[in-house]
């Protein structure tokens, strides 16, 4: 780009042709008209003015092209540039949202096992309240039954008729409380049980809720950055490209310079 740059600033600068060389110049006019035709141009009134501008034509659209070519090259390069980052930038961000995915994932499979074990817990206690109770009625009215009356020694047959009517009559009262103290302890051991297994569940729908809006949050986050991304790559191409049309308009304006330029000194040197 400098050494072009160099020729056009020493092309506009220079008061003689910059690239007549007459034995060159005839040469590609030779190669050349029959392509071309005789193309005359105003004011050059001999055959070597006429070659001599043929040839500066083609040797000043040649470095055109060239500078051209890597001004295109160097928006293609300044795009790919921008598109890769972009790229990268939203991967990071892909990759980001991957991990707080991972992480609250992990997060809910550790509060539900925490949950569980909790409920557990609370459930093995109340298992280990609800046979103590069962256990304290069975051997209360074990101790009930044990103390109730017998038929003493010598009782006549009516004492003894009294006294085993008595003890049925208490036999069936124990047995009634009995009955009753352990559908009560067992309604109630169901009782903690549901409300153990209905905390556990809200506690897994909490914590369900909770996941989830953390996930949605991090979502519309990184809907905004990828959008970021989005606008700030926009952004950088058309600012690029503006860039690009404006160099090729002052490379435009300077080759037309430089070319009449050339044309004037041929006009006004070449003999």
């Amino acid at each position: 780009m400098s050494n072009t740059k160099t020729f056009i600033d020493k092309l506009l600068s220079h008061a003689a042709p910059e690239f007549y060389d007459a034995a060159k110049a005839h040469e590609y006019y030779l190669r050349t008209r029959e392509l071309k035709g005789r193309q005359a141009s105003s004011g050059l009134k001999t055959q070597k003015k006429k070659e001599a501008w043929e040839y500066s034509k083609s040797e000043i659209a040649k470095a055109k092209k060239e500078e051209q070519t890597k001004e295109s090259d160097a928006k293609k390069a300044e795009y790919d540039k921008i598109r890769t980052s972009a790229t990268a930038q939203r991967q990071e961000i892909a990759a980001k949202l991957q991990k707080i995915f991972a992480d609250l994932t992990g997060q809910r499979r550790a509060e539900g096992e925490s949950i569980t074990k909790e409920a557990k817990g609370e459930r093995d206690k109340a298992s280990a309240d609800h046979e103590a109770k069962i256990k304290k009625i069975a051997e209360e009215t074990s101790r009930k039954l044990a103390a109730l009356p017998t038929v003493p020694k010598g009782a006549t047959a009516q004492q003894a008729e009294a006294i085993k009517a008595e003890r049925a009559q208490k036999l069936e009262q124990i047995r009634g409380d009995s009955g009753k103290q352990r559908d009560a302890v067992n309604a109630e051991y169901k009782t903690t049980l549901a409300g153990i297994t209905n905390t556990a569940s809200q506690k897994r729908e909490s914590a369900s809720a909770d996941s989830a809006s953390k996930k949605q949050s991090q979502q519309e986050s990184t809907r905004a950055e990828r959008d970021k991304v989005t606008a700030q790559t926009k952004e950088s191409i058309d600012t690029a490209r503006k860039s690009y049309e404006d160099k090729k308009a002052a490379l435009i304006q300077r080759y037309e310079e430089a070319s009449q330029k050339e044309y004037d000194a041929i006009k006004t040197t070449v003999r």
